[in-house]
């Protein structure tokens, strides 16, 4: 593709040891919500960040050290992508962005209804990590966190605290149902605020469909080492 050109002759920063990138995605609904304004200050985009916020996220000790308190979890950039809209490009490589995030999930019944609700305005946010991947994937697991259901115990993490609390569904149930109505509970399942890549491939792939040739020569001036990032994890075998 286009941006392969760019990735492989522009090298201009090297990646250290022991440094990774993560991307943190807002979804459409919580997009529509706001949530990424909060999303912007908790990561280090906007202003001081708020104590509170972070306070009512729940996480253990050590998540807390490595994302907030250690200057380890560095913002790089952030962006909006409208996954349905009018972008022929962006339309072209939505499949491919889902099927990177959610490839796992390809062959089960949901996959269609996650495909279709995602498809509007999404934020993103990428990070750089000073420390090593395997850090950096179980802090935003933590992070992501769990969501709160009705007369259980309180969720942690971003869906712990942005998403209102759900009825717990049984799945089995659920699977039963016809289609149509299937697909109308099954979104309280799929729409859970955020989304995190969860290994660095995944990272480096979908960095290579949502970013521009331009926007990832921004981040190398500003001393980001994405384009080795890029070359080190993205998939070799396509």
């Amino acid at each position: 593709m286009e941006l392969g050109l760019v990735v492989k002759q522009k090298e201009k920063n090297e990646l250290p040891p022991n440094h990774s990138f993560g991307l943190v995605m807002i979804k459409p609904h919580a997009y529509a919500q706001g949530i990424d304004i909060p999303m912007s200050n908790l990561l280090g985009f906007t202003g001081d960040r708020n104590q509170t916020i972070v306070d009512n996220l729940r996480l253990s000790e050590a998540t807390r050290k490595a994302l907030f308190e250690n200057d380890t979890f560095v913002p790089v950039t952030t962006f909006i992508r409208d996954m349905g809209g009018d972008n022929e490009k962006l339309s072209k490589n939505y499949a491919k962005v889902i099927d990177i995030m959610y490839g796992r999930d390809k062959d089960k019944r949901h996959y269609k209804t996650l495909l279709e609700r995602y498809k509007g305005k999404c934020t993103f946010f990428l990070m750089e990590y000073r420390g090593s991947q395997e850090e950096m994937e179980n802090a935003l697991r933590e992070l992501k966190g769990k969501e709160t259901f009705v007369g259980e115990n309180l969720g942690s993490g971003i869906r712990g605290s942005y998403v209102l609390p759900k009825e717990r569904l049984d799945l089995d149930i659920l699977e039963a149902l016809p289609e149509a109505e299937y697909r109308e509970h099954v979104g309280d399942v799929v729409d859970n605020a955020i989304h995190i890549t969860d290994h660095a491939w995944e990272t480096a792939e979908v960095l290579k469909l949502l970013l521009s040739e331009k926007e990832i020569e921004s981040i190398e001036e500003r001393g980001f080492p994405v384009i080795e990032y890029i070359n080190k994890y993205e998939k070799k075998d396509k």
